[in-house]
């Protein structure tokens, strides 16, 4: 038994009108991704000359279970807790605000700071808490 198929000319413009809306749907898909894609990446706070900052040097933590740090004039440094110590890019902003990413944290950390003879003040400006370091002589 052969069956016979009959198509309209409203179905045959239905098809014919899909493939565009689909090419333009796979468009938009696709610039879409690379939007959302092109803003993951390294955000990372990159080194850079720091050495007319006031930062330069090692600051030890007045309270204990606070992070060491070690500030360098390339714009690189340290940071210890006990026995850990994680490398760090630090940019000073000269406006009392300073960033910082650790190989851990990509995602540059902000903090505001204030030097006072030889003890550092630094501020976490999302929680108001301030920190206090003495200079390594």
């Amino acid at each position: 038994m052969i069956r016979s198929i009959r198509i309209t000319a409203g179905e045959e413009v239905e098809n014919a009108m899909k493939k565009p809306v689909r090419i333009i749907i796979l468009v938009l898909c696709v610039a879409a991704a690379l939007f959302i894609l092109s803003s993951c990446g390294d955000e990372s706070v990159k080194a850079s000359d720091q050495s007319k900052s006031p930062l330069i040097g090692t600051w030890i933590a007045q309270e204990k279970g606070h992070s060491d740090y070690t500030f360098n004039a390339d714009g690189t440094g340290y940071l210890q807790r006990d026995q850990i110590i994680e490398k760090m890019t630090f940019a000073d902003k000269g406006d009392g605000t300073f960033e910082m990413s650790t190989e851990h944290v990509k995602k540059p950390i902000k903090s505001g700071y204030r030097i006072e003879g030889d003890t550092l003040y630094t501020v976490d400006p999302d929680l108001g808490i301030e920190e206090a370091y003495t200079r390594k002589p």
